[in-house]
């Protein structure tokens, strides 16, 4: 079941970024986007975690900002021992430095390094790592996931390493 929920995932936000791409009216549909404010304001729900995001556009390609999340999100981990698992480990504040790389108006990567204090149900927990996210946007509402390397401290006997995938992000740009 988890297989194919990844499955169907990964086929969907592959198919959503194919249709992203227009390439007869990139440049002209890129200039009227949200992709090409000076400040562009993200507000995204995960699960039962909300975040808000914040990127300056300094240059045409260079777009920089922060991420801060706060909550529990689902998160389907592969962890050291090659299995996947849902996440029983609560996030309660990430921040990510973000840069923007927009390939088209309604498709934009956000990629960086994390950092977040958590909650494993036992053990608080401290994580970093880095985090790639994908969204399709359309209209303000846009659709993503994001696809995370960590390393996680929960004390000095229990340490280790997993990638996380967040299936479903959701959220308005503004």
């Amino acid at each position: 079941m988890r297989k194919r929920l990844l499955s169907t995932t990964v086929f969907v936000l592959l198919i959503a970024s194919l249709f992203g791409q227009n390439n007869t009216k990139q440049s002209s549909d890129l200039t009227k986007s949200f992709l090409n404010k000076k400040n562009q304001h993200s507000l995204s729900l995960e699960f039962a975690a909300l975040s808000y995001t914040y990127v300056h556009q300094f240059k045409a390609k260079i777009n920089i900002g922060l991420r801060v999340q706060a909550g529990m999100g689902l998160k389907l981990e592969l962890k050291q021992h090659h299995y996947f698992e849902i996440m029983h480990s609560v996030d309660i504040i990430k921040l990510q430095l973000i840069y923007r790389l927009p390939l088209s108006s309604s498709l934009y990567f956000d990629i960086g390094p994390i950092a977040a204090i958590g909650y494993n149900g036992e053990d608080g927990e401290i994580s970093y790592g880095v985090e790639l996210s994908t969204y399709y946007s359309m209209k303000k509402a846009y659709i993503g996931a994001r696809l995370e390397s960590t390393y996680h401290l929960v004390n000095t006997s229990n340490k280790y390493a997993g990638i996380a995938l967040i299936p479903i992000v959701l959220g308005i740009n503004f």
